[in-house]
């Protein structure tokens, strides 16, 4: 994982670019084998709305 500092300092950048300047953190996925589809994940989030854990 890697963070930016950069934000802290200029926190607009965020909004103006957030694939540029404006990035948080990246993160390295190394096993996806068990990741959700987007559409597993979309009825997943929907049957989970509003429930709280």
């Amino acid at each position: 994982m890697e963070v930016d500092t950069a934000p802290a300092e200029d926190p607009g950048a965020v909004n103006a670019a957030p694939y540029a300047d404006g990035w948080l953190l990246r993160i390295r996925v190394e096993d996806i084998a068990g990741a959700l589809s987007a559409d597993a994940y979309a009825a997943h989030c929907a049957h989970t709305q509003g429930v709280r854990r």
